[in-house]
């Protein structure tokens, strides 16, 4: 595994899942990653400011990137899985792979959570409630007395969104690709119109059938036509003026005054992110494609493990800074993030890597690119 270059390790031979000769390189979609996972990191640190030096400020548009995440990881499962549709075995063999690559890491911070609960400390989004530990570790929608879905760890909420996409994507690979683009559609099509009827009592289906999953069809199907096209729209002029306009749309569609209701945060941010997604796969050059800083690359990999990390070093920046005294709430933003992505990239290297070396079975791909 080189760690100078973004790999997928594919299904790209007809008739043989375990080949991991041919790969692609897709450094835009590790910038993405990098990035959706950086902003996140940067809300959540404005959040934590803002309690601290009492202030208010709009912090969603930048944890916006829980939205990016969604549309890449259904181009990523459409395109990495695009031969194994229809052949036997390879729903299986999806299910595990999705498994090692999400589960164990999530489990230790879960863990890391509980045990945080149980030595009597207190956490500001999460407290000790045995039912919703149970969920937590199931990946199950469980409803908080404030009626909002928070599993222990709080960011895990978007987990319980993907476990429940690599279900209905398991059971789509069963199918040839088309017909299995098709049933796929209508199911989660059909899940979003039945939303409103949903009583609210039915916590799991009406969280499951949240317009939000449409997120995941929208990346399927930019993974689909990825397929088929490859490098043929290639349009750098034309990727840079989309890329700003779903940046923008990011980060002003927030600020307007729109009543959507349920379509509220797939209209807001879940179309952007399809624009940037769509513009960076689509439309980039491979030979700039490989142009993507090393650094970056490498942030794209460490995402996730940025991603379910950063709580416990905002919480350890936090004491920091009110130690320190510091009296400005952008020092303390800055000092977060840094500190936050060095703990992320060091989760990743020293601690998600070996547990995926070590759960990875030989003759079995793994996804180097991954949601």
């Amino acid at each position: 595994m080189s760690g100078n270059s973004v790999r997928i390790i594919a299904d790209l031979r007809q008739g043989d899942l375990s080949d991991p000769a041919q790969t692609v390189r897709l450094g835009t979609i590790q910038a993405l990653r990098a990035w959706a996972a950086i902003g996140v990191v940067i809300g959540h640190a404005l959040y934590e400011a803002d309690a601290n030096f009492g202030l208010e400020r709009t912090h969603l548009r930048w944890t916006a990137g829980t939205h990016l995440f969604f549309v890449i990881s259904g181009f990523i499962m459409a395109y990495t899985n695009a031969d194994g549709f229809g052949r036997e075995g390879a729903a299986h063999q999806f299910a595990v792979r999705r498994f090692r690559r999400i589960v164990p890491l999530y489990w230790l911070f879960t863990t890391l959570v509980l045990a945080t609960l149980l030595a009597g400390h207190a956490l500001r989004s999460t407290f000790l409630d045995w039912p919703n530990v149970a969920a937590s570790y199931l990946f199950w929608p469980a409803a908080q007395d404030d009626g909002a879905v928070r599993p222990l760890l709080s960011v895990g909420w978007t987990l319980n969104y993907e476990m429940f996409f690599y279900a209905l994507f398991a059971a789509a690979l069963l199918l040839r690709r088309e017909r299995a683009l098709l049933v796929l559609t209508t199911v989660m099509v059909a899940l979003v119109a039945a939303h409103a009827w949903i009583p609210d009592s039915w916590i799991a289906a009406k969280f499951w059938s949240d317009p939000i999953i449409l997120e995941f069809l929208a990346g399927v199907f930019l993974g689909y036509v990825f397929t088929l096209t490859g490098d043929r729209f290639a349009d750098p002029a034309t990727a840079c003026v989309l890329l700003a306009i779903g940046f923008a749309g990011l980060f002003i569609l927030p600020t307007l005054p729109l009543e959507l209701g349920a379509l509220y945060r797939l209209a807001v941010y879940g179309l952007p992110s399809v624009v940037i997604v769509g513009a960076a796969a689509l439309l980039i050059p491979s030979h700039l494609d490989r142009r993507v800083p090393r650094l970056v690359l490498l942030l794209g990999d460490a995402s996730y493990a940025l991603y379910l990390s950063h709580r416990f070093t905002l919480r350890l920046t936090s004491e920091v800074t009110g130690r320190l005294e510091l009296t400005s709430p952008d020092i303390q933003v800055l000092f977060a993030v840094v500190t936050c992505v060095a703990a992320g990239v060091t989760v990743h290297l020293w601690i998600e890597k070996p547990l995926l070396r070590m759960l990875q079975h030989r003759r079995q791909p793994v996804f180097e690119l991954a949601p």
